[in-house]
């Protein structure tokens, strides 16, 4: 206030307070949900949004294996290179995907990243058609990771949640299989968050 030297609250902060509680209420809406995938499982789950256009990690359920990924919420990370990213980004337009890929680049986390946009492209292609992404080591070697869509009640993509294991326990497992159960998941959550679709 020119007149007084206050400051007080504006609209703007209530802006940032509701995209707060709406990340928190998808966290209290999913917790039930992957711990139940943890247990299914027996590998590590996470929940995550987008913010900056990067992936933030908002939730997590560890594997209780001596060997999992290391991870921790509040980690943010490229969205090109993680399952989670990658589902993300599937259901946006080609220009928001292309727009988000030249602002943060598409470093090379293992030598196994896609790091050029038009080889990205299929990728996301594929996922939005069969509904889950996968991380093939391209995050962090020795790791893949099966991840699905969450929705909320305008059908809009709002968040992810993914299952990550070791390749070596991976072998064991039909991706088809694990990816339904992560899908089933996401579809619970999402129908938790008003989805009807």
């Amino acid at each position: 206030d020119s007149k007084t030297d206050k400051y007080r609250l504006g609209p703007k902060a209530f802006d940032i307070g509701s995209v707060a509680a709406s990340h928190m209420e998808i966290r209290k809406i999913a917790r039930k949900h992957i711990e139940k995938l943890n247990k299914e499982t027996g590998e590590t789950v996470h929940l995550v949004i987008e913010n900056n256009d990067e992936v933030l990690y908002l939730d997590k359920v560890d594997s209780i294996q001596p060997i999992r990924m290391n991870s921790f919420i509040g980690q943010r990370l490229y969205m090109h290179c993680t399952g989670v990213g990658k589902i993300l980004l599937a259901y946006k337009p080609i220009e928001e995907v292309q727009r988000i890929c030249n602002q943060k680049g598409m470093p090379s986390s293992t030598p196994k990243t896609i790091t050029a946009f038009e080889k990205l492209l299929p990728d996301l292609r594929l996922t939005r058609e069969r509904g889950y992404a996968i991380d093939d080591e391209e995050s962090e070697l020795g790791l893949r990771c099966v991840a699905a869509p969450i929705y909320d009640y305008s059908n809009k993509v709002v968040a992810a949640i993914s299952v990550s294991i070791p390749l070596y326990r991976f072998e064991y497992r039909e991706i088809s299989d694990l990816a339904k159960i992560v899908i089933w998941t996401a579809e619970d959550i999402s129908y938790e968050m008003g989805n009807r679709k």
